[in-house]
């Protein structure tokens, strides 16, 4: 039977009558209404709380009149000990948690384990904390595990063991999965503090942050793969390459892998600035940066006079014509020659004339080159009407 009451064959609260029809809630048992006064409301609960010589917990009983400033100190019970406790936002712009233990010591120690929410040293022993503490209060746990929360978007407030466990826990949005910390993760997994997350992957950046989020605290231990070095010193998923990053002027981590940039979250104190003031320019580089022979030498991307120095340590530089006839006109010289890297490349940000050379001299990886026909200048289609003849 589950009820308020009874879990799991745990009683929560008490009753007050023989017959069990007056119930009272952990959360209130031993307050000033059910302890004090002439017998109280709860005569059972009279005994149990009061302060005797072998009470081994105890804590400052939350007030829930608004007239009594400061709770009493009562004993910990079995019985009140992660029980379910009052959420109340009544005419009051911020939520209040009454719990039977001012300070919620009343949530540790969980007898039920299907109650408990994680594993973590309170006043330093090793103790269990209820579901329900998760989130809410101030902490409990030396580390403030229990409180390490995170807004993975504007409508979802999780823990941050929530976190990339490949178990939806933001309706909607889904941000839990896919908030920027699940990008990065360790190829070794390992089982969280929080109660049953099972052996998941770590994300990079909890590892040697101060804060042990595995059970068996390998996150924090010496020999992850790491990489550069400086403000760009990181942690990665394996060391068999070292990528280049884009370095912060201010703020942590310090840096941003290539691939972020740009994403629409702010990672390095002006990044998205620059983007935004990126995506409002309508200046596109679509013609070659220089030319010669009245326009018919292009030189395209690093194969400019001048930078002999970029080439040797790139691809060479090659030359082909383009657009051409095969012979001069009028004794005028009229092929265009092209001046491009010997390699092909991708050309998703390539535009103009630019795109045209590149695509149809197959310089493109993936890009087709608009021309349907090479047009000849030696030929001009469709000029002159059917019939007609020069």
């Amino acid at each position: 039977m589950r009820t308020k009451q009874n879990c799991n064959g745990y009683r929560y609260g008490i009753y007050c009558s023989a017959d069990q029809t007056d119930y009272l809630p952990a959360f209130e048992v031993c307050s000033f209404e059910s302890f004090g006064g002439a017998g109280g409301r709860c005569p059972p609960a009279k005994d149990d709380c009061l302060m005797k010589q072998d009470t081994e917990y105890s804590c400052l009983h939350t007030t829930l009149d608004p007239n009594i400033r400061i709770g009493k100190v009562v004993p910990i019970l079995n019985y009140t000990r992660c029980a379910p406790f009052l959420l109340d936002s009544h005419k009051d712009p911020y939520i209040k948690y009454f719990s039977y233990c001012e300070n919620f010591m009343d949530q540790t120690n969980c007898t039920d384990s299907t109650r408990v929410g994680l594993w973590c040293e309170v006043n330093g022993y090793m103790s269990s904390v209820s579901t329900m503490k998760i989130c809410v209060g101030t902490p409990v746990c030396d580390d403030a595990l229990d409180t390490s929360c995170v807004a993975a978007s504007p409508i979802c407030y999780v823990h941050k063991h929530k976190l990339c466990d490949r178990v939806t826990d933001c309706p909607g949005d889904e941000m839990d999965e896919n908030h920027p910390i699940c990008q990065d993760v360790t190829v070794q997994s390992c089982v969280r503090r929080l109660a049953n997350s099972g052996s998941l992957p770590i994300p990079l950046s909890w590892l040697h942050d101060g804060v042990r989020d595995c059970l068996d605290g390998s996150d924090e231990e010496v020999g992850w793969p790491t990489c550069g070095e400086g403000k760009s010193f990181r942690y990665v998923r394996e060391n068999l390459t070292c990528e280049n990053v884009f370095i912060c002027r201010w703020g942590k981590p310090g840096y941003v892998n290539y691939n972020l940039l740009c994403d629409g979250r702010e990672t390095c104190g002006n990044e998205e600035n620059i983007c935004r003031k990126s995506r409002e320019s309508v200046v596109l580089q679509t013609k070659v940066m220089m030319t010669g022979n009245k326009g018919r030498n292009k030189y395209l991307s690093y194969c400019n006079k001048g930078l002999s120095s970029v080439q040797n340590q790139a691809y060479s530089c090659t030359s082909e014509s383009f657009i051409y006839p095969d012979h001069d006109y009028f004794g005028v010289e009229s092929r265009t020659s092209l001046h491009f890297p010997n390699t092909s490349q991708e050309c998703d940000h390539v535009f103009g004339e630019q795109y045209v050379y590149l695509s149809c001299t197959n310089k493109c990886r993936h890009s087709p080159c608009p021309l349907k026909e090479i047009p000849r200048y030696a030929s001009c289609p469709g000029q002159y009407q059917t019939g007609w003849e020069l």
